[in-house]
C-alpha cells in the first residue's frame, strides 16, 4: 500500500512592479476644478505613463544588485536608492523625486504637486513621508 502526500508548495512572491492606471473620461471630469487648475485629460495620462516608466526604472535598476554596478558612480546611485527605503516602506514600490527628474511633466515641483494631488484623490497613489523630509511616492495596488 502506498501513500502519496501531496503539499502545497507556496507561491513565490511576485516581483513584477505595479502599474498606476489611466485615469477615465468620466473620472477626470469629476475631478473639481480646484485640484486640476489648466490641467488636461492627455496630461494627466501623460504624467501616469511617467511615474509608471521611473518607477519601473527604479526597480529594474535596484533587481541587477550591488554587485553588478560597473562604477563607483552606480554604486553610489544603489546605495542612496537602497537608504531610501524604510520599515514603513517594505513591500511597497514608491519612488522619489529624484527618480522623477527625467520626465518632462513630473520634472518640476509644481507640476508634481497638482498631479499627485489628483492620483491620491483617486487612490492611484499614496505618499510616505520619513526622515530629512523625504517623500515617496507609493503605487498604491
Amino acid at each position: 500500500m502506498c501513500f502519496y502526500f501531496f503539499t502545497a508548495v507556496p507561491k513565490k512572491p511576485s516581483n513584477t512592479v505595479p502599474k498606476i492606471r489611466f485615469l477615465s473620461l468620466d473620472e477626470f471630469a469629476s475631478i473639481p476644478k480646484y485640484m486640476k487648475g489648466r490641467l488636461g485629460y492627455d496630461n494627466v495620462n501623460t504624467s501616469i505613463q511617467e511615474f509608471n516608466a521611473a518607477l519601473e526604472a527604479r526597480y529594474a535598476f535596484l533587481a541587477k544588485g550591488f554587485q553588478a554596478m560597473a562604477s563607483m558612480a552606480l554604486k553610489k546611485r544603489y546605495k542612496e536608492m537602497k537608504s531610501n527605503e524604510t520599515r514603513d516602506t517594505r513591500g511597497v514600490f514608491f519612488v522619489v523625486a529624484d527618480d522623477l527628474k527625467n520626465s518632462e511633466t513630473l520634472k518640476s515641483e509644481a507640476s508634481r504637486r497638482v498631479i499627485f494631488t489628483i492620483l491620491r484623490h483617486f487612490q492611484l497613489i499614496r505618499e510616505i513621508r520619513g526622515p530629512l523630509s523625504l517623500v515617496r511616492y507609493a503605487a498604491v495596488v
